[in-house]
């Protein structure tokens, strides 16, 4: 946070810096689920598949996280 004399110590920009890189990659992998429509929409299936579509939502993520852009 922001002091009210409004400069940043180079620590504390450095912190900032990490912490927005950091904030930016989940946001990402945030979106990527949503487009997946897991988040959005209210699950019809069995209860009992819920976690193992979840595993399967999560891990083509990860992969796609893993392998590069897009």
């Amino acid at each position: 946070m922001r002091p009210k004399s409004g400069t940043l110590s180079p620590e504390d920009r450095a912190l900032n810096h990490q912490i927005s890189k950091v904030r930016i990659r989940v946001e990402n992998v945030v979106c990527k689920l949503k487009k997946f429509c897991v988040c959005s929409e209210f699950y019809r299936n069995s209860t009992r598949r819920h976690g193992l579509f979840w595993g399967c939502v999560a891990s083509l993520t990860n992969l796609r996280t893993l392998t590069g852009p897009g």
